[in-house]
């Protein structure tokens, strides 16, 4: 799974360029949603003794918060799914992500455009709308 990196949140961002994506989005998976120090035996299993200690040299044992990047990683899903209609029936993609073939047929009809630069924190401004204060 490949999230563009412009939509994941910051913290998450920052883990990706100490250790790389991989090991950041097992982070996510594991203990997204969470502020925590990461226990040391548990990361290394996870992510690797190496990139466990880059982790450690950079943190050291301050808490951090792991986003759970649920937009970035139902984005990079989305993508994952229209790739695979260019190959594939609606029905088998439908088999291979356990979803229904409704949704993957509504994901099939998104471009992937709109999809990859898609950033849930940008704030977009309606010209047409007056401020409250």
């Amino acid at each position: 799974m490949n999230a563009p990196i412009n939509i994941l949140p910051d913290t998450v961002k920052r883990l990706v360029e100490l250790l790389d994506f991989e090991a950041a989005i097992a982070m996510v998976k594991r203990w997204g949603g969470l502020q925590l120090s990461p226990p040391k035996k548990e990361l290394e299993e996870l992510i690797g003794k190496e990139k466990a200690k880059l982790f450690y040299d950079h943190y050291g044992a301050d808490e951090i918060y792991i986003a759970t990047c649920a937009a970035a990683l139902r984005n990079a899903r989305y993508l994952e799914v229209i790739e695979d209609l260019a190959s594939m029936t609606v029905a088998q993609v439908a088999r291979k992500y356990k979803m229904t073939e409704r949704n993957v047929q509504y994901i099939g009809k998104k471009s992937p455009e709109s999809l990859a630069g898609y950033n849930p924190f940008d704030i977009v401004r309606d010209e047409r709308q007056m401020d409250l204060f």
